[in-house]
């Protein structure tokens, strides 16, 4: 599996949770590859990842993440659903080529396995934070990263202002 740790960034799109590499098409899959890939099969859901260690014969299990309706201050609620794959299936793709993607838009699709969110991370409505849908952040960083984000700005801080109400206070000037 390539993908296990938290986000070493603040934030991150949603993809950061994936497990494996993702190919919308076999145009894209040749060129990150160099590879053709298997003929498509449209009697199949389309399968744009595959899983290296997937085995015929072998049941594996992975996580699809469900993303509920953001919350307050931007924060998104998930679950996730286990979804069960012969390990040979699992370890082939089922790409559509560019041209066929368009009338191909309504053929079922397999879900994209995930890693569960690890401690410290979040979902959070990315138009809350100046960026589009729903972003995987890692809250310790982000936190960092907003305190940074008001020191450049210039704006004063809540450790800002305390500090300027005990100089007040000691001057015995301000109201408190």
């Amino acid at each position: 599996m390539s993908n296990t740790g938290p986000i070493a960034t603040a934030t991150a799109p949603l993809s950061a949770l994936n497990l494996f590499p993702v190919f919308p098409t076999a145009e894209q899959y040749k060129a990150a590859t160099g590879t053709d890939a298997q003929p498509f099969d449209d009697t199949l859901p389309i399968k744009t990842w595959a899983d290296p260690d997937g085995e015929a014969g072998q049941i594996s299990t992975y996580l699809e993440l469900l993303p509920g309706t953001p919350g307050p201050g931007g924060m998104v609620p998930y679950k996730y659903k286990d979804f069960y794959m012969d390990g040979g299936l699992a370890a082939k793709l089922n790409l559509p080529s560019e041209r066929n993607l368009t009338m191909l838009q309504n053929h079922a699709k397999w879900p994209m396995p995930v890693r569960a969110l690890a401690v410290g991370e979040s979902l959070r409505e990315g138009g809350m934070l100046g960026m589009g849908g729903t972003l995987l952040v890692n809250d310790a960083l982000y936190g960092q990263s907003q305190k940074a984000a008001v020191a450049a700005s210039g704006d004063f801080t809540a450790d800002d202002r305390a500090l300027l109400q005990a100089i007040a206070g000691k001057l015995g000037v301000g109201g408190s």
